[in-house]
Formats: structure tokens, sequence, C-alpha cells
């Protein structure tokens, strides 16, 4: 009799013990020092060191920034080492660097999925991760990974590096 009980009873705690709606993670705000010394996120410190954006397009890029009215929100998600793995958005962060644009005009989230609750859920959806916004004034006005894969894919000859759409999201 004790047996059945026990047979009985365990499913029971078993099914009011899990939660069919887990809730999802939210996003992490993080720093670039802190996001690269992330598991996952190590690989940034060789990019940062080997990836050299076109100096002319950096420039103009610098010469269009203004800290009152230009954000970019970088949502980032842990990778591997495999090839088609996209580290577009730490190239827009190596960018940033160079032009010394302060940590307090971007944000980095880093994200295990796209739909992991964020800050700006309410008024973007990411197709998918990583991904960079330009906010404009306070409004998303451009997606940078969503728009170079997108004139990669189409044979698009210009913007197909990161600076080029960077300087694109800028110019408009």
């Amino acid at each position: 009799m004790k047996k059945l009980f026990l047979i009985a009873i365990i499913p029971i705690f078993f099914f009011l013990g899990c939660d069919s709606n887990p809730a999802e993670p939210d996003a992490v705000k993080m720093t670039v020092t802190q996001l690269s010394d992330t598991p996952g996120y190590t690989w940034m410190y060789e990019l940062f060191a080997t990836y050299q954006p076109d100096s002319v397009v950096e420039n103009n890029i610098k010469n269009l920034l203004d800290t009152n009215r230009d954000k970019f929100v970088i949502f980032a998600r842990a990778s591997c080492s495999c090839p088609t793995e996209k580290k577009e958005f730490a190239q827009v962060l190596k960018i940033l660097m160079d032009l010394k644009f302060s940590e307090n005009d971007y944000e980095i989230y880093a994200m295990s999925s796209r739909t992991n609750p964020n800050p700006y859920s309410n008024i973007i959806k990411l197709n998918d991760i990583p991904e960079v916004y330009y906010f404009r004034n306070g409004v998303p006005v451009y997606s940078i990974i969503d728009t170079l894969y997108n004139n990669i894919q189409k044979g698009v000859k210009y913007p197909v590096t990161v600076e080029d759409v960077m300087y694109e999201a800028l110019a408009h």
C-alpha cells in the first residue's frame, strides 16, 4: 500500500514542480571589458587587435557622430569558433573604441536568445542576434547587421562592410 501511494504521489509532485512556461532570462547589460572577459566572447580581444576598418570611412563616421543625438545598442550572443558566427557587433565596438565614442553613448546586452526581454523589447523586434541598432534622438532608425546582411545577400556593392553601413546610418 505504501508503494502504491508513493507511485501515485511522485508524478503529482513532478508536474507541480515543472513550469510549462519557464521565464526567459533577461538581457544582461555589460561593458566591453565585462563582455570580452565572459566565456563565449573572449575571441573579441583577438578581433580588436586584428580588425582594421577602412580609415577613410571611419573618419567620415567620426565627423558625423553626435553624442547628443546618436546612440548604438548592441545585442550580443556568445559564440563558438564556428566560421559562420556573426562577429560584426564586435567590429562595431572596435570602430566606436577607435573613435573614442564614450561607453555612455552605447549599450551592450548579452543575450542567449533574440526573444530575451530587454529594455527595448517594446520598440524594436530582433530578427536575430547579434544585432546593432542605431538610435537617433532616442528613436531606433537603423538595424546595422540586418542591413549589412541584406545588402550582401542582394549583391549590393556598397555598403558591404560594417563601417560602410554605420556611415550610411549616420548620414541619413
